[in-house]
């Protein structure tokens, strides 16, 4: 009986989440291939996996076990109607690019695949809330299901950009997981046919000893309770989006990088929902701190290369602390009794983390900090074993403590670059390495520890960029963008994230040089002297804006037309306090 319903909990976990990537490419380019459309996508996903733990917890509270077989295999039949799955440049034909592509982005995945990807994601919940109720030897426990459907889960992130991806066109794709939907119906009914048919009464119910339903009856969820399953689920989930985001800025938004992510934030799952632990919680313990400390460094000092070594402490940080996060969650989980309203609330910190990483982040921030809060929110929330005891002198310490350390931050930040280091590196090990080096010998108090890494934070604020200070900045759904003030030209910089877009002279005398890779001696000198000896057309189309550099080639009777999707780039490139391209 648990082979049965172990294969149809991994069954649905696999098209859960073969379904996540596939339809994010689908989308992809619509929407100019920005990483947000990525973070949208799984803002999306997490509040319909919201919607369908919902829904199954109202279900199974609501109805016979019997009747909510027959409701959900209808409801998953019901579901063929939308597949395949399709989209088209027409649903974002008519939309104004000044407005919140975000809302549009959901607006479509709600009604392409919305209901299928809803009703697929109550499986779970339910099959175990069923499993729990026959007279299986493993059904007093049936959290080890939730491993299975994390194990499914896992599979198809790392099968569609290893096999699927490269071997079929999306059509196919979809026309596959159409097909795979209908045997998962096949599945549904064969469980309903052995659970009607195994002797119970009422369909899945089995006597409970009396102690077992006393106890169950005696444990309340509490407020507090709650609260911490939320937070423990919002900080992984969060944390992922704004990895993914930070790993994809400057390399590709592409399936293949999206998934890493993803499937080292489900492995956490499996590892610690699995009936014997393989990672021991010491063990995370251990590296939670020092893997914490390293990141901020890396995030402060902005450290780029070698890219497969960043890329690799980023993804080991993520798998840590989710491993931190979800293991508490897993050590605190509650009877069968409560199983759905467990994974609603679970559910309810992923979607929460979604929704602070897509919409508010961008909204209330003009940098890009969610990364960094969460993660002083991480290191607040994990408990450690060993900690000092609690007092008023302790508690005040954790106060006063992290304000020295972001004071010594500030007064680094300000007198360093004053004194001659070289290489300019020097200074950043500097700034920064002292005072993560004092906050590490805090791990032992999350809450100090948490607070002087957010202090340094906030003291890396007066650290002057390499680059100069930043004059202008602003993030929308296409990134983040920011203009430097460089006294060494001087220049103004465009940077979209921490790639340099755009350079110009300050000096009015030289404002018309084209500079960086658009200089009269680089490759586009070469590219426009070779056009300019022989043109096919005095009409000049430009895909991407910038600065606008471009147009200090241009030459009369000529026609020149750019094409950008971020409006934020084209109201930097009309702005004469920085670059003036455009006006001359």
């Amino acid at each position: 009986m648990a082979l049965v319903f172990g294969s149809t909990v991994f069954i649905s976990s696999v098209l859960l989440f073969w379904v996540q990537p596939m339809v994010s490419k689908m989308i992809l380019p619509l929407f100019g291939g920005t990483p947000s459309v990525w973070t949208s996508c799984m803002l999306f996903f997490q509040i319909f996996l919201l919607a369908g733990y919902l829904y199954a917890h109202l279900i199974s509270v609501k109805i016979s076990s019997g009747k909510q077989i027959f409701v959900h295999c209808f409801l998953l039949l019901a579901g063929v109607v939308f597949l395949p799955f399709a989209f088209s440049d027409k649903m974002v034909a008519d939309f104004s690019w000044n407005s919140n592509p975000v809302f549009l982005l959901i607006g479509l995945l709600v009604m392409v695949v919305g209901f299928p990807f809803f009703i697929v994601s109550a499986s779970s919940p339910l099959i175990q809330k069923w499993f729990s109720k026959t007279s299986d030897v493993s059904a007093t426990d049936p959290y080890f299901l939730y491993a299975a459907s994390n194990a499914g889960s896992l599979i198809a992130i790392l099968a569609y950009p290893l096999l699927i991806e490269p071997v079929f066109p999306l059509t196919i794709q979809s026309k596959i997981w159409a097909l795979s939907y209908r045997f998962l119906v096949v599945f549904f009914v064969l469980i309903g046919v052995i659970t009607w048919f195994s002797g119970k009464k009422a369909g899945m119910i089995k006597p409970v000893p009396a102690a077992e339903v006393n106890s169950q009856t005696a444990e309340q969820l509490s407020i507090k309770r709650i609260l911490s399953w939320i937070l423990l689920a919002f900080v992984p989930s969060s944390l992922m989006l704004g990895i993914t985001t930070h790993i994809t800025t400057d390399i590709a938004s592409v399936p293949l990088l999206w998934v890493v992510p993803l499937a080292l934030y489900l492995l956490s799952f499996i590892l610690v929902f699995a009936r014997k632990s393989l990672i021991p919680q010491g063990v995370i313990e251990k590296l939670f701190p020092v893997f914490t400390v390293v990141i901020v460094f890396m995030i402060l000092t902005e450290i780029e290369k070698p890219v497969w070594l960043v890329f690799l402490f980023f993804l080991l940080f993520l798998f840590i602390t989710a491993m931190a996060c979800h293991g508490q969650l897993s050590t605190d989980r509650p009877s069968p009794r409560h199983l759905t309203e467990y994974y609603v609330f679970i559910s309810v910190g992923g979607a929460l983390g979604g929704v602070f990483n897509a919409i508010i982040s961008p909204i209330i921030f003009t940098h890009i900090v969610e990364l960094p809060l969460v993660l002083v929110i991480a290191s607040i929330i994990y408990k450690r074993k060993r900690k000092e005891g609690k007092s008023k002198k302790n508690t005040l310490l954790d106060i006063g403590y992290p304000i020295m350390v972001g004071g010594l931050t500030i007064g680094l930040a300000l007198i360093v670059p004053r004194i001659t280091l070289e290489p300019y590196q020097l200074w950043m090990f500097v700034i920064f390495g002292i005072p993560l080096f004092v906050s590490y010998f805090f791990i032992h108090r999350p809450l100090r520890f948490g607070l002087a890494l957010g202090a340094i934070f906030m003291g890396s604020l007066f650290y002057p960029d390499i680059y100069g200070n930043v004059v202008y900045a602003n993030r929308n759904f296409f990134g983040y963008i920011h203009v430097n003030y460089d006294k060494t030209g001087p220049y103004h910089r465009l940077f979209y994230g921490t790639t340099q877009h755009g350079l110009q002279f300050v000096l009015p005398e030289r404002k018309g040089e084209a500079l960086a890779y658009y200089h009269r001696t680089g490759p586009f000198g070469d590219i426009y002297q070779a056009y300019r000896s022989n043109p096919a057309s005095h009409s000049i189309a430009v895909i991407g804006l910038g600065i606008g550099a471009m147009l200090s080639y241009s030459a009369p009777g000529q026609h020149w037309t750019f094409y950008e999707i971020d409006p934020e780039v084209v109201r930097i490139a009309k702005d004469s306090r920085f670059f003036t391209h455009w006006q001359d």
